[in-house]
């Protein structure tokens, strides 16, 4: 099978000015996924979906490939990633036949090649439409651990159930979309309009491989993370 590889980076930001790419111990914030992409041994090209002259220059020299500039009509704040993926799925089979996308989103630099790899295997032995990465949610918001609040009484959130357990052990897992920091939609799907299809198979991340930037906090968290994988005794 054949994957290409997209990373969206958008020039404009508004929680974080250029976001995509703020330096973070001396790289953009890009280069950690496009490192990782190209670690990747299982791609047919990893491309640089941009609209932003510095972004596209700077993705070139780290080995991204940034064959279009995206337009502006598909680089708007409302603008949904199915269009972003349709336009450089149109341009890579103007090159050759590719089976899968994997969306790659930059703002997840705890992404490492092994998990794009994984989650690549689970795409082709499933036999999935999608895979989609995901975190475990903290049992303390899920459903049954919530509570509504009404004439000043708590009541179970969940409508004719009892007060949830309080026991981490007696509560269902439930699993959030982490970024998503992994996306692989079948290709014919993305061309019907589609990411996700029928069979939407999920990849398990760590909370800390899940870290989606998106506030200036993030990035001091961020730090914090690599030192401590430099330092994991310090």
């Amino acid at each position: 099978m054949k994957f290409l590889a997209v990373i969206p980076a958008r020039g404009g930001s508004k929680g974080i000015p250029r976001k995509n790419i703020v330096e973070i111990e001396g790289k953009p914030l890009i280069e950690y996924t496009i490192n990782e992409a190209l670690a990747c041994d299982l791609f047919e090209n990893v491309i640089v979906s941009t609209d932003d002259a510095e972004i596209a220059n700077i993705s070139l020299k780290l080995g991204a490939q940034v064959p279009f500039i995206r337009p502006g009509d598909l680089s708007q704040d409302t603008t949904p990633m199915i269009a972003v993926m349709q336009h450089a799925l149109a341009w890579s089979l103007g090159t050759s036949q590719i089976d899968a996308v994997v969306l790659l989103q930059p703002t997840s630099p705890m992404r490492k090649s092994y998990h794009i790899q994984l989650a690549i295997e689970k795409y082709i032995k499933q036999e999935a439409d999608c895979v989609v990465s995901v975190v475990k949610v903290p049992h303390q918001f899920i459903p049954e651990s919530i509570y509504r609040v009404r004439n000043g009484l708590a009541e179970s959130y969940i409508l004719n159930s009892d007060i949830p357990a309080t026991r981490r052990q007696d509560k269902p897992a439930y699993f959030a979309r982490n970024g998503p920091a992994i996306l692989i939609s079948n290709a014919n799907l993305i061309k019907a309009g589609s990411l996700y299809g029928q069979k939407i198979v999920t990849y398990e991340m760590s909370d800390d491989d899940s870290l989606d930037i998106d506030a200036t906090c993030d990035l001091e968290l961020f730090k914090m993370l690599m030192a401590s994988r430099r330092h994991p005794t310090g």
